[in-house]
């Protein structure tokens, strides 16, 4: 009876071509581990500055809203207008208590509104590991006054 050699085994020779793969695991398992860290600590900062910004927008709009006048045109019925002369002045008023936040206001007339953008540049910490110094939130608002109340 003759007796078989046993096989030779191939995973032998792809071991010896397999070192240094834990090398490229581990740099790729870092890259994820620092962008998930980026996202987890700097997210809420984000949503955050966002809430405030929205708050700025808002507070400004309504300051403006507050100041459109009543200007009477008389005849039938005490009919009136409502004229936007203060609206600016006083919506950048608001938005000039919070340094940070850059405020574009705008009035019509027409359909007695002052809108406000406002806009806030936000400082991130551990994103800039992976390259992203910082963002910008925006918010808009717009508030109406109606005539006669």
């Amino acid at each position: 009876m003759c007796r078989k050699a046993a096989p030779k085994f191939k995973h032998v020779k792809l071991a010896a071509r397999e070192e240094g793969t834990i090398i490229v695991l581990f740099a790729a398992f870092l890259v994820m581990l620092i962008g998930m860290t980026a996202l987890m600590t700097d997210l809420p900062l984000w949503l955050r500055a966002k809430q405030e910004v929205q708050n700025v927008a808002d507070g400004a709009a309504l300051a403006g809203a507050m100041q459109l006048s009543q200007v009477p045109l008389g005849g039938p019925g005490n009919l009136f207008v409502l004229s936007p002369v203060n609206a600016p002045d006083a919506a950048y008023a608001y938005c000039d208590k919070y340094p940070d936040t850059q405020c574009e206001v705008s009035t019509n007339p027409l359909f007695n509104t002052v809108s406000v953008e406002a806009r806030r540049p936000v400082q991130v910490f551990f994103a800039r590991a992976i390259g992203i110094e910082s963002f910008e939130v925006h918010a808009m608002a717009t508030a109406r006054m109606v005539a006669g109340y």
